[in-house]
């Protein structure tokens, strides 16, 4: 009997060491240390402060806007990025919600656990971060639509006069614009899609892989459930010594 118990413990310990080991602590999310992307704005201040006419505000608009297009790319592909958004907890909360009639209820139920405030700080963000990673193509090319959405908004302001549009209005656009290259409204993006999929005219919301996004939110909660039952497990031994 000694021996079935000395096994046992011995087995759950290897696999609290095994899924230690897997964990990358650099790609822990740090979320309150970041304010979000922001395209540098010190190098436009000449060009700014020259603004006279429709003409030279419409140039620094575009020149704006290439700076955040190159910047934000950049921004994106940076993997070991932290959260941007402190509303990123509630946004996969809503998707999960959406996503439960394809992968069942139950799964999304424990994905919600995983990444709201039911969890541990330290796991919740941890969880947050490995939903994240594995979802970030989808997510790079949803940030993509959601700033295509608010440029075509900018166009039509370019169309405004200086005392309707000024230089003050373009730097607001700009937050705007900026603010959408966040994991925040690339999920919001995915949400939508997923809502829309039936939508085939609809070219932007194909270009998000919604059956790809289905499995992958499925394969990590498998992944996060199996992590907390071995991390339960190795609790209850810690305290039986």
């Amino acid at each position: 009997m000694k021996i079935v118990l000395f096994i046992t413990i011995f087995i759950l310990l290897s696999g609290c060491h095994g899924v230690d080991e897997m964990i990358d602590p650099n790609a822990l999310v740090v979320q309150k240390k970041s304010n979000g992307f922001a395209t540098k704005l010190d190098r436009f201040d000449t060009d700014l402060q020259a603004v006279k006419t429709i003409q030279d505000r419409n140039k620094v608009v575009d020149d704006l806007l290439n700076a955040s297009d190159m910047e934000c790319s950049s921004y994106q592909y940076n993997l070991n990025q932290p959260q941007d958004d402190t509303q990123t907890d509630s946004v996969y909360t809503y998707l999960f919600k959406k996503v439960g009639q394809y992968i069942g209820f139950d799964i999304a139920k424990d994905a919600i656990e995983a990444v709201s405030a039911m969890s541990d700080a330290t796991l919740q963000k941890s969880n947050q971060d490995r939903y994240t990673q594995a979802l970030k193509p989808n997510i790079i090319k949803a940030i993509e639509i959601a700033r295509k959405k608010y440029k075509k908004t900018i166009q039509k302001h370019k169309q405004l006069d200086l005392q309707h549009y000024s230089i003050e209005d373009v730097k607001e656009d700009l937050k705007a614009y900026d603010k959408r290259c966040s994991t925040y409204y690339g999920l919001l993006e995915i949400t939508n899609a997923l809502q829309k999929q039936q939508e085939v005219s609809n070219k932007e919301i194909k270009s998000i892989d919604v059956e790809g996004v289905k499995k992958t939110i499925k394969e990590v909660t498998k992944e996060v459930t199996k992590k907390e039952n071995i991390d339960q497990n190795c609790s209850i031994i810690k305290e039986m010594k």
